[in-house]
């Protein structure tokens, strides 16, 4: 993403520092260390901080807790260990 405010930085008036960020509903000023910190940057990082709550009210509503992401695709075990992965 930085990469891409440096191109941008060549073609437009505005410097990196310049540049802002919006994310969930929130404006931020635009930085690697913010951009790491708000937006997950995998699937797992991501359920991880989001579905963790869910599951959460899941449980103390008597609902099952959902886990589906634990499931292994064996399509994708077989991709993975084709490509050394696992």
């Amino acid at each position: 993403m930085e990469k891409l405010l440096n191109d941008l930085n060549t073609l437009t008036e505005f410097e990196v520092d310049d540049w802002s960020m919006h994310y969930k509903g929130k404006d931020a000023p635009f930085s690697k260390d913010e951009f790491d910190r708000l937006v997950p940057l995998s699937p797992r990082v991501y359920r991880d901080r989001y579905e963790r709550d869910l599951n959460e009210v899941r449980a103390a509503a008597g609902l099952p807790v959902v886990t589906s992401y634990n499931r292994k695709d064996p399509a994708l075990q077989s991709i993975q260990s084709a490509a050394g992965i696992i």
